[in-house]
């Protein structure tokens, strides 16, 4: 295979000297026939008929393994007497059959999973409510939940994908509002057929799995749930801000009923100070639900007891038995969610774009101009007429937005903040807030480096909860926020729900052309994500491959003799790679202080090695946050393991300059 110049792959020094050099050797030597792979990659691609994709679907889920029938049914209770038999995968057989159909993924999961006399994985659980359609037309009659499952060692480029996350249970809405203890009840059977009592257990016996060399065992421990407000209060039957204790995990942190005054042991959940909150442990935890169950057998007032507690009473919650309880050990089972903590469901971010939409007006500054703004951004999903549909206009509410709008329109005000505000000398404390906001996202977007940053994201809350309460008022998720370094530091990493989150797009595909019955549906959904799931096992070869191309074609002789004879050169407009999914037209940061627009993607095949390039423009910097295209255009190559991250762009309409938020 012919090698790129030292310029191009990022291999070996080069002098500042020689840099004039190389580019003239690559230009001469490397020149990138743009037309031909534009018209390569334009050819249509044969996909299979969805019939072959869904021919019996039920294969993979009666599929019997040494630990059974890859699905099965549990009892739980009815609160009309009886039982229901809820559809379900056994965790155990998944594993098995998995890895039977296909070795490599026992191999995959030895790679990562601690496999050592007396080490352990640990398991990370994920429950939320799910409805096919639309925001605007929901399919209610359809909404079921949607119970998943991982290991947190897993890397994050996997469980980020379709199948990172397996599947428990897909629960409809209906049946469980008829369940005795709602989704306590099923947390429970999931939690007894993980940690059974006389049957297989992950802590005990463990799981045996296939590999293409023998087998593998490994076992596993209860870690957390990804959960946010709203999940954590039906997990563990905390009241949350209603009750006079706003915060589980915390023992002195009151909600909005109550203002402590000054230098008293509780204080308001807008104390920005840690060392103010005292937290509690699973021993804590457990009295609380003493004090209840006290209570109840002494005749007390059960409403303002368990107001005061900030705990429900429930028989059949994961407190109330001991068992599941020494397990699960709440509250430092619980793992807070960035995304819907500050860009989902009334987050942080939601309350500062609405707070900060409304002061541009304040300052003659209309919706229509944000808009248009906005539409010189790249690289982000909002529409046209994004602030102006969706911005509140009443003081102290969120703005109107799904999270992933919610983390681009962040980013475009910081753009924003850049070009605008900060030059004006106006909203300063509001642009502080923004610039906060986005140093935390790229934190917590960036989990594979987060021990190395945790410190510093402490740091930056503590500010941005302050700042943020002046501006936008005081919020529980302001304080629920500041717990996600806790779990981090409890877990040694960083977890999210934008992956499960995700993965629901799938699941409501099949739900959204389910019959209008709830146990077809309980059955269809399971049966036909488990499908996909082995057909990817099956037939998807980049399945356990964290960098490769999206849907790729053959870029033909051309390349290949730019390449070297004997290498497959194939090309794509989009690709998964070491910092996420990247796309033609996005703009990255390259080592060597370097900016680039990409057009596509290569991959150069041959025996014992595989080499990736992006295609694009390279932009010269001006000056901080501010490239030029080279003139005369001409696309580069540059080897992929040379890009640093992608970042948002604004694009100015007169000079043609692209200013970048980092």
């Amino acid at each position: 295979m012919k090698r790129l110049p030292n310029s191009a792959t990022g291999r070996g020094k080069v002098r500042k000297a020689d840099l004039v050099c190389d580019e003239a050797q690559r230009l001469a030597h490397l020149k990138v026939p743009l037309k031909k792979i534009r018209d390569a990659l334009s050819l249509s691609k044969e996909c299979p008929s969805k019939t072959a994709l869904i021919e019996n679907v039920k294969l993979f889920s009666e599929t019997q393994t040494p630990y059974g029938k890859v699905t099965t049914c549990i009892d739980v209770p009815l609160e009309t007497g009886g039982t229901h038999a809820m559809y379900c995968n056994d965790p155990f057989a998944l594993l098995s059959a998995a890895c039977a159909a296909r070795p490599g993924f026992g191999d995959f999961l030895a790679r990562y999973l601690p496999t050592d006399s007396g080490s352990k994985a640990t398991l990370a659980i994920y429950a939320d409510e799910t409805t096919p359609g639309n925001q605007l037309i929901p399919d209610n009659g359809r909404k079921y939940y949607a119970v998943t499952w991982t290991f947190a060692e897993l890397p994050q480029w996997f469980t980020t994908r379709n199948h990172g996350w397996f599947k428990f249970t897909y629960l409809p809405a209906e049946t469980l509002e008829n369940i005795r203890g709602g989704l306590p009840s099923v947390i429970k059977a999931l939690i007894y057929k993980f940690f059974s009592r006389d049957s297989f257990n992950f802590e005990t016996t463990g799981v045996r799995v296939k590999t293409f060399a023998s087998q593998q065992h490994f076992q596993a421990s209860f870690g957390f749930f990804s959960v946010d407000e709203r999940a954590c209060k039906y997990l563990s039957d905390v009241m949350g801000a209603s009750g006079l204790h706003a915060c589980c995990c915390c023992k002195n942190v009151c909600g909005a009923g109550f203002m402590p005054p000054a230098g008293h042991y509780f204080c308001h959940f807008s104390e920005h100070r840690r060392a103010r909150w005292d937290p509690h442990d699973p021993a804590s935890f457990v009295d609380l639900k003493e004090t209840l169950d006290d209570g109840y057998n002494n005749g007390a007032n059960m409403g303002v007891l368990q107001t005061t507690v900030g705990l429900n009473r429930n028989v059949n919650g994961l407190l109330w038995d001991p068992y599941i309880a020494n397990i699960v050990k709440l509250p430092h089972s619980i793992f807070w969610d960035a995304m819907h903590c500050e860009y989902a469901s009334g987050g942080n971010v939601q309350y500062l774009l609405n707070e900060f939409a409304l002061e541009l007006i304040d300052h003659g500054i209309t919706l229509l101009d944000l808009d248009a703004f906005t539409q010189t951004c790249k690289q982000h999903s909002l529409n046209s007429r994004f602030w102006q549909t969706r911005v509140v206009h009443t003081r102290g509410r969120h703005i109107r937005a799904f999270a992933a709008e919610s983390l681009d329109a962040l980013h475009v005000l910081d753009l924003y903040c850049d070009a605008v505000v900060t030059p004006a000398g106006v909203m300063q404390e509001h642009a502080s807030a923004v610039r906060l906001a986005r140093d935390i996202s790229h934190i917590l977007n960036d989990a594979r480096n987060i021990m190395l940053n945790v410190d510093r994201l402490d740091g930056l809350q503590e500010q941005y909860q302050e700042i943020h309460q002046r501006l936008c008022g005081s919020k529980p998720k302001n304080h629920l926020t500041r717990h996600i370094v806790d779990c981090i530091y409890r877990f040694q990493r960083l977890f999210t729900c934008w992956a499960p989150e995700r993965d629901h797009k799938a699941s409501k595909m099949v739900a959204a052309n389910c019959k209008s019955n709830a146990r077809q549906l309980e059955l269809n959904v399971l049966d036909r994500m488990n499908h996909s799931f082995y057909f990817d096992l099956l037939h998807d070869d980049t399945l356990l491959q964290e960098v490769h191309l999206i849907t790729p074609k053959d870029l033909g002789a051309e390349m290949q003799a730019i390449f070297g004879r004997g290498v497959v050169v194939r090309g794509s407009r989009s690709m998964n790679t070491h910092i996420g999914q990247l796309r033609a037209h996005n703009y990255v940061h390259v080592m060597g202080d370097q900016f680039l627009e990409i057009e596509c993607f290569i991959e150069a095949q041959a025996v014992g090695r595989r080499d990736f390039y992006c295609v694009g423009f390279p932009h010269k910097k001006l000056r901080p946050q501010c490239w030029e295209q080279i003139v005369p255009q001409h696309a580069r190559y540059v080897a992929l393991d040379r890009v640093i991250r992608k970042d948002m762009v604004r694009v100015d309409a007169e000079t043609g300059s692209v200013h970048s938020s980092l």
